[in-house]
């Protein structure tokens, strides 16, 4: 289970951290790495009255498969939203994903929702010299899948 948390939380990092705040940047990622693209319709497909979907790549690493995904805020919003999902081997492994992302990403869990069928535990991750990323780590367990949810603002959120 480490192996797979720790691969995962790379890929969060690299897709998403680093990169998710550039359609340039995570789409030459993509490319340098071997990603299989979505195609444009299946992009335009999965848009939103807030967000259009700008990048959706698909890859295999050892048994595990991934997916990324990018969106775009619509004006008069401005940012990214990037995911990361895959299936875990088996429930598990979702209360280690919880500790080392805690530990990866130096953030502490701010709010958990709790339903039947999936847990939510929300996350501020602070980056230097740039908006805090307000992280989500959404357990499935119908589909026992995780995915790491990031909205990277270019402005910093307002306290009221």
């Amino acid at each position: 289970p480490l192996v797979e948390t720790g691969a995962f939380l790379q890929i969060v990092r690299d897709a998403c951290l680093d990169r998710g705040d550039s359609k340039e940047a995570l789409g030459k990622l993509a490319k340098i790495r071997g990603w299989a693209a979505a195609p444009s319709e299946e992009l335009t497909r999965n848009g939103t009255a807030y967000s259009t979907m700008v990048g959706g790549w698909t890859f295999a690493l050892g048994q595990n498969a991934f997916a990324v995904m990018q969106s775009e805020f619509r004006a008069p919003y401005d940012g990214y939203v990037c995911s990361v999902t895959t299936k875990l081997s088996n429930s598990n492994v979702h209360a280690q994903m919880k500790i080392e992302f805690s530990k990866k990403f130096g953030a502490a869990i701010t709010g958990e929702i709790e339903s039947p069928r999936k847990q939510t535990d929300r996350y501020w991750i602070n980056r230097d010299r740039k908006p805090p990323i307000k992280a989500s780590l959404v357990f499935d367990r119908t589909s026992n899948t995780i995915t790491v949810r990031m909205i990277l603002g270019r402005y910093y959120p307002v306290e009221s």
